[in-house]
């Protein structure tokens, strides 16, 4: 009978233990593969999207958010998800300032389980100094000979600092699962039957 039980209780361990172990191997491969703009990219251009690709298939109900460096969040249309892919539109482009932004994501995989996660990237859209208007003035012919006379003045400046940016993102993201109740049930249905099973054999011993 003590041998019966030992087994019973070693059963139990090792089915708990994969149970907690399957979680965490199954969403570390779930991850971000590829965004606009990139993981710590510096953004030289107007920018009036956000996309996100992930390795996975994602819900309707993933999403995420984007802050400024003040920890103020900035204006972003309805999310758009199709398979791996999720985008939002900057309500007003020019709400991207110069500075140093944060996007937080977070996303509902196939399996059902949220999935969330971060990374920063940089804006820096040179100033540009508008040309100089060109005034001309028109003379009035006062002999055969015609003098004409035009000016032109004209000076741009353009300051560009674009910094590589890596061909595949590298995640800055802590994951973490928040749905247990399907494995404790799972735990507790094994048990009742693991229960029934020793007063079954006990019934059965002389």
């Amino acid at each position: 009978m003590n041998h019966l039980r030992q087994t019973v209780i070693s059963i139990i361990c090792v089915v708990l233990l994969g149970l907690f172990m399957l979680p965490s191997n199954s969403y570390a491969h779930t991850k971000l593969i590829d965004s606009t703009p990139k993981v710590d990219e510096v953004v030289t251009k107007e920018l009036d999207e956000i996309t996100l690709q992930f390795n996975t298939r994602i819900e309707m109900l993933s999403t995420f958010t984007l802050w400024d460096e003040h920890n103020t969040a900035i204006a972003l249309g309805s999310t758009e998800i199709s398979e791996d892919t999720m985008k939002r539109k900057l309500i007003a482009a020019d709400d991207l300032q110069n500075g140093t932004y944060r996007l937080d994501w977070k996303i509902v995989g196939k399996d059902g389980h949220p999935i969330e996660g971060q990374y920063t990237f940089q804006v820096n859209i040179p100033a540009s100094i508008q040309p100089s208007q060109i005034e001309s003035a028109d003379l009035t012919p006062s002999t055969k000979d015609q003098n004409s006379a035009s000016d032109a003045a004209a000076s741009e400046t353009s300051v560009s600092s674009a910094q590589p940016t890596p061909d595949q993102p590298t995640e800055k993201a802590s994951e973490r699962n928040s749905s247990w109740l399907p494995y404790l049930l799972g735990v507790i249905i094994l048990l009742i039957v693991l229960w029934v099973g020793l007063r079954a054999a006990q019934r059965r011993k002389p």
